[in-house]
């Protein structure tokens, strides 16, 4: 037993052996993660290492071994969605701004009317990095739908704002009625987002958490801009 010699995959017991070889020969190598599948980041790292496994087998290419398994399909899925994303959302926003120019007829006012949404997505970012949560494979396809609830709110400030702005107190009269409303419509929907953050799955709890985040954020932004600029604006005038 002092004098063993190296285990190799021919020295198996038939017993091991023949659960990672397969019927023409070729062999299979488990490696098991031992963290969440579902942190990305780990993932990464966990691709990146296993493909040094296969390094210097002859008569084997680096892009014709690949680990598969739930962590390798999570983490390819998050990097072909890291590529795309900026595209989607790219397009996500030309579509807004191409329906609210349509409505509004009126490139300054649009421009006034996307620019919290805009402010709200930078905040957001800044609250996830404080709060520790992060884009995952998951939540990222809730951004285009956070983008598309929270202009409503800049759309019907900015509507009423306009109507009012020439009235006496017009403008903190229709900061008063519409602000109320976004706030009642934007806490509606974060409960019903936010019912997600208590499920066990943490794929689910992270889109409750991304969305309560982003809708809020959006509402609250817009609330503290859009009446502000309308001040500022209509002080320049006098």
């Amino acid at each position: 037993m002092l004098k063993a010699e190296p285990v190799t995959v021919e020295r198996l017991p038939p017993a091991i052996r023949d659960k990672v070889y397969s019927q023409d020969g070729r062999f299979a190598v488990y490696a098991y993660p031992n963290f969440d599948a579902a942190d990305i980041s780990m993932g990464l790292k966990f691709m990146e290492e296993t493909a040094k496994y296969t390094e210097g087998v002859e008569g084997l290419q680096s892009d014709d071994a690949l680990f598969v398994g739930e962590t390798t399909v999570y983490a390819l899925m998050y990097k072909l969605m890291q590529s795309e994303a900026p595209t989607v959302l790219a397009m996500a926003l030309v579509l807004i701004a191409v329906i609210v120019v349509a409505q509004i007829r009126s490139l300054s006012r649009t421009l006034w009317t996307l620019a919290p949404l805009l402010l709200g997505m930078l905040w957001l970012v800044g609250l996830m990095a404080a709060a520790g949560v992060r884009f995952t494979l998951f939540n990222i396809p809730i951004l285009p739908a956070i983008l598309g609830i929270g202009v409503d709110n800049g759309v019907y400030l900015t509507d009423r704002i306009r109507h009012m702005r020439h009235e006496a107190g017009g403008i903190a009269h229709a900061l008063g009625e519409t602000g109320a409303a976004i706030g009642a419509a934007t806490a509606t929907t974060a409960m019903g987002f936010g019912a997600f953050c208590i499920a066990d799955s943490g794929g689910l709890r992270g889109i409750g958490v991304l969305a309560v985040f982003g809708i809020g954020i959006a509402a609250v932004t817009a609330i503290l801009v859009l009446p502000s600029v309308a001040a500022i604006a209509a002080r320049r005038k006098r």
